[in-house]
């Protein structure tokens, strides 16, 4: 037999081996997908009761706490979601972890005059109010937070102060990249005054990057809030 028949023969073989294996295998790897899907199913399906029985009493105990704030802690808004609440935990007025910190970079000079003007007509002004007089689109912003019956309670800051909140560092310095990386470690450790809404903004005016060698034309507004606001 010529060496060229040897070859195509070999290959026909080879072709042979792998379509009669190839379902073969196709069918194992299918079944034991579907054997350990069923076990699983059967798995969560057994366990649930343990389950159920184990987180049960906390909803009770916590839908309990919820209507009992309505009777008798009128002043407290709402309870905050169970992810929000993990946040909160977070020991937010003495060693936070999960800060949230932005920097946008803008372009031209800003003033905190400026800032905490536009603030005021675009947040606090141009949104609708309850019959209290509250605002309830932007609400997180004049909220902080209270521990009542062992859940976390939103509560409205009846002394909000705007300055407490839209800051800005001194004008006359120039800030550098390295200044912004510096802020933006320290704020991530910040830690939030007792009674007020967990959030604040950082003018940072006379901004250089390295791209840049001219002063006073760029300007950062920081912002710092603590991640339960976000987590609703």
């Amino acid at each position: 037999m010529s060496p060229s028949k040897e070859t195509s023969s070999k290959k026909i073989q080879e072709n042979n081996k792998k379509s009669f294996y190839f379902p073969y295998f196709g069918f194992v790897e299918l079944f034991f997908d579907y054997t350990f899907q069923l076990i699983l199913t059967i798995l969560i399906f057994i366990s649930s009761p343990v389950i159920l029985s184990s987180i049960l009493p906390f909803v009770i105990y916590r839908t309990f706490v919820k209507y009992c704030a309505k009777v008798f802690r009128k002043d407290l808004g709402n309870i905050l979601s169970p992810r929000s609440s993990t946040f909160a935990a977070d020991r937010i007025t003495e060693s936070p972890k999960v800060n949230i910190v932005c920097a946008l970079i803008l372009e031209g000079e800003l003033d905190l005059k400026k800032l905490q003007s536009d603030f005021t007509t675009h947040v606090i002004n141009n949104a609708p109010k309850d019959g209290k007089g509250v605002n309830r689109r932007y609400q997180r912003l004049f909220q902080y937070i209270v521990n009542w019956g062992g859940y976390y309670f939103w509560k409205d800051d009846n002394s909000f102060d705007l300055n407490n909140h839209i800051k800005s560092l001194p004008s006359e310095a120039q800030h550098t990249e390295k200044d912004l990386i510096a802020l933006q470690q320290l704020y991530l450790g910040r830690k939030w005054a007792h009674k007020r809404p967990l959030w604040e903004f950082v003018l940072v005016p006379n901004y250089i990057p390295s791209y840049s060698t001219t002063a006073g034309k760029k300007a950062i507004t920081i912002i710092i809030f603590a991640i339960c606001i976000k987590s609703l």
